[in-house]
């Protein structure tokens, strides 16, 4: 299990952090390593499928291009209310 941080998470999902912290205060699952957030993919795309009745596999080759999309659209509905 590889824990990411915030930067690395954003970079993967191809988000600003203003985006990722929004969707934490929605309930994106994180861990305190020490004082500092962490971010475990899996967890992140278990929470996206569980919460939107989705499907994004974690062991797609694609899934990583399609959760960027999928946030993106996300992103794009919270900032265009």
């Amino acid at each position: 299990m590889e824990y990411l941080t915030p930067k690395m998470l954003c970079q993967k999902l191809s988000i600003s952090r203003t985006t990722l912290f929004r969707h934490v205060k929605k309930g994106m699952p994180f861990v305190f390593v020490g004082a500092k957030k962490r971010f475990v993919l899996e967890q992140v795309i278990s929470w996206y499928n569980d919460g939107n009745n989705a499907t994004v596999p974690v062991d797609d080759d694609n899934s990583m291009e399609r959760l960027q999309k999928v946030f993106k659209q996300i992103d794009d509905e919270i900032t265009n209310g």
